[in-house]
């Protein structure tokens, strides 16, 4: 635990989940976290590979201003695989994980079967054009044989931290390339150039993290489609750079999640944590199929999204009476809170049934 109780995390992903640690957009985080080292630029298919040996000259991207020493370090740490030791030394309680870049930037297969993250720049680097019989593999290009090495090296990663970090508790956040920006001025434009992102990208992140919530233990942040990308965003206007009220909502639900487990952490009451996770867990699957409506057959898809739907109320349900059947050993506020969280999701559920 960190100084005067804030939650230890550590992020493995995109901006999206860094930036909820960076106090210039999310001003008084550090009230509620403490980040440690984090996993950037990094795919998973990558991370579950040997380290590969480079010299720090060819890692040069030229001219050397700092953005590109940046770009420098991020494809290093990428080839060291540093992020599994920070994992074992650090043991956070949470770790915070998308799988942004195995969508968006693919991964680099050479000689031996050695994968690397297509990193941004790399190409400009002379240890890229020293790669022998090097090939750049994406899910969009190679689908069937991305996804199944893609699986393969996930779950690799959860065994990892099974045995690594067994207590700390992982959450899956699934952000989205978002079609709508507010300008400076308050007022908000749909952006092609977004929409045609979205449309490229999104689908492959549904189908990576439905992977990782049927198979493994994780919580699930909620994310609304109807955030917003910001023009005033200190990395630039960009799909993925959202608007200020994101990172206020998402380190709300971040204090709810570290508040719950403070309440519900022995044997009698994990049962209802683990419900209050698959309830997490079903919301997104069932926002996936909702968002995919038109790509699958109406009539199994609505039969489908009727069973899915089904079983929201039903876990709904369940924890309204595993909550009522631990009152008698929790306090009134505490009480009070798992109701609201519930009934939160609650109507969440009857809003995406609505679309």
């Amino acid at each position: 635990m960190g100084v005067n109780m804030v939650s230890e995390f550590t992020v493995f992903g995109s901006c999206t989940c860094r930036d909820i640690f960076n106090s210039t957009i999310n001003k008084n985080y550090k009230d509620y976290f403490h980040i440690n080292p984090s996993g950037i630029r990094v795919s998973y298919i990558s991370l579950m590979h040997p380290p590969v040996d480079y010299t720090e000259e060819s890692l040069i991207i030229h001219p050397e201003t700092k953005k590109n020493i940046n770009f420098s370090n991020w494809i290093k740490q990428d080839l060291d695989k540093s992020f599994l030791n920070e994992l074992k030394k650090n043991k956070s309680e949470y770790l915070i994980i998308d799988t942004y870049y195995d969508v968006n930037f693919g991964i680099i297969e050479f000689e031996n079967k050695n994968y690397i993250t297509n990193n941004l720049h790399i190409d400009k680097t002379e240890f890229y054009k020293n790669l022998n019989y090097k090939k750049v593999m994406t899910i969009q290009s190679n689908k069937n044989e991305y996804l199944k090495l893609w699986k393969e090296n996930c779950n690799l990663f959860f065994n990892f931290l099974e045995k690594y970090c067994p207590d700390t508790k992982i959450i899956l956040n699934p952000t989205r390339h978002v079609t709508n920006l507010i300008r400076a001025d308050g007022t908000i434009s749909e952006m092609g150039i977004y929409k045609k992102i979205s449309e490229k990208y999104n689908p492959y992140r549904d189908l990576l993290d439905s992977h990782i919530i049927e198979n493994f233990n994780v919580d699930v942040l909620y994310f609304d489609e109807n955030t917003l990308a910001s023009e005033n965003s200190i990395w630039g206007a960009s799909s993925l750079h959202y608007n200020t009220s994101y990172f206020m909502d998402v380190t709300k639900q971040l204090n709810e999640f570290i508040k719950r487990n403070k309440i519900l952490d022995n044997a009698n009451e994990k049962r209802l944590n683990n419900l209050f996770k698959k309830q997490n867990r079903n919301l997104l699957t069932f926002k996936i199929q909702l968002n995919n409506n038109e790509k699958i057959n109406k009539i199994v898809h609505k039969f489908k999204q009727n069973n899915t739907y089904k079983n929201l109320l039903k876990n709904n349900n369940e924890i309204t009476n595993n909550i009522t059947e631990l009152k008698d050993i929790l306090t009134s506020n505490e009480y009070a809170f798992l109701n609201s969280i519930n009934n939160s999701k609650l109507s969440q559920i009857k809003q995406l049934k609505l679309k």
